[in-house]
């Protein structure tokens, strides 16, 4: 027993030093000269400074020029640059989202990776080879090389005029419609040259970092695991991992809040009926879902040979003690004078075998919960407010809200 709990812990102190393994989210400290360790509260304040810093770069400039133009609120204007909510969503809302996304994503993802091998279902011959793997990913989601190559794609799609914002009206504070495009104001040229590439660079590193994330797992997967069959979760134990998916949905929200604030704009200035979205918002949960559930279906091939070996194997041990039990209470408890059946533990026994053949028979192929996928729909529903404030004033919502409560 003691040399029992002696590897326990010794397993236990190798495995705390794998939460700094894996980090995909984490700044990278290195380029901030900091040479000392990073606390919880040195990266708060980094992730503030960043928040601050995009915002310097991006809606302020934005604002003071708007104001130098006269633009910023004008009645002139069908849209001036305070009316325009898209853009204060952008950055002041979503921006700020997925910076502070990263800090609360990273954490858990670093606890979900050690705690592959602090629960063991890493074997011990295989944990040199994951620790790697880890390290792997890490340097991969935090290369250099990859921020160039999304600043060139930036770049490209910047010069080739890929993006543009949806249809604005005529007189709108960054700029006029002309017959080859948009003659951009000051502001408006300071958008689309500086604001919205600053956007989609995070945007793209975020979907980069994910997309490394998702390797991870993959890789993972393809390890052999030390999977519990009878496990509560129902998922071998990697319901840790499926849980984990949910730290995205801050993600899920920004995205989610920079499509509906664009959809309120529609209805606001062209009119639209926001039922004729539907399609659209149905696409949007779908998307979300499938991006952040599917990669948890790596597990699939692993989990249902564990389900079908493990089926097999508890069969033919409850076949052995069923007969077992028939023998020993039916057939010669019948010819002698033994225990009466209820005074022994044999029944208990028993019925703990069908619970656990039934936990067996009942193990899921992936570990999907129930939980996740409404964090993820919510997040990616919750915005819909935005267009909702557009179409009703703030009494008819408290009307509509009392005559479902009252």
């Amino acid at each position: 027993m003691n040399e029992f709990k002696g590897k326990r812990i010794g397993r236990a102190a190798t495995d705390a030093s794998d939460r700094d393994e894996l980090s995909i989210f984490k700044p990278r400290v290195r380029d901030l000269r900091i040479n000392h360790s990073i606390g919880e509260r040195s990266l708060d304040i980094i992730t503030r400074y960043r928040i601050i810093t995009i915002i310097l770069l991006t809606w302020i400039p934005i604002f003071l020029m708007s104001l130098f133009e006269g633009t910023a609120w004008s009645p002139d204007l069908d849209l001036s640059f305070l009316g325009d909510w898209v853009v204060h969503t952008r950055f002041l809302v979503v921006i700020p989202l997925f910076l502070l996304a990263d800090r609360l994503t990273d954490p858990l993802l670093r606890s979900t990776a050690a705690q592959l091998t602090e629960a063991s279902f890493v074997p011990d011959e295989s944990l040199a080879d994951y620790r790697a793997l880890a390290r792997r990913h890490t340097r991969l989601a935090q290369s250099h090389w990859i921020d160039v190559a999304i600043v060139l794609l930036v770049m490209a799609a910047l010069l080739y005029g890929i993006r543009r914002e949806s249809v604005l009206p005529a007189a709108s504070w960054q700029g006029v419609p002309q017959n080859n495009g948009l003659e951009y104001s000051l502001s408006g040229w300071w958008l689309y040259n500086v604001g919205i590439p600053i956007y989609q660079f995070i945007l793209l590193k975020w979907f980069w970092r994910y997309f490394v994330w998702c390797k991870f797992l993959w890789s993972v997967s393809r390890m052999h695991l030390n999977l519990i069959a009878i496990h509560p979760d129902r998922t071998g134990g990697l319901g840790f991992i499926g849980i984990a998916q949910a730290s995205f949905a801050p993600f899920v929200l920004g995205v989610a809040t920079l499509y509906f604030a664009i959809v309120g704009r529609q209805i606001y200035f062209e009119n639209y009926d926001l039922t004729a979205f539907i399609p659209e918002i149905v696409a949007l949960v779908v998307l979300n879902l499938g991006i952040f559930l599917l990669p948890l279906m790596f597990f699939a091939p692993q989990l249902t040979r564990l389900r079908v070996t493990e089926i097999r194997r508890y069969s033919a041990f409850s076949g052995e003690a069923i007969r077992s039990f028939d023998k020993r209470w039916l057939v010669d408890g019948a010819k002698t004078n033994s225990p009466r059946l209820l005074d022994s533990g044999n029944v208990d026994a028993v019925a703990n075998l069908g619970f656990l053949f039934g936990t067996v028979e009942r193990l899921k192929p992936f570990p999907i919960n129930l939980a996740t996928a409404l964090t993820i729909t919510g997040a990616a529903l919750l915005p819909i407010l935005i267009p909702i404030m557009v179409i009703y004033s703030p009494s008819e919502i408290f009307e509509v809200v009392m005559a479902v409560f009252v």
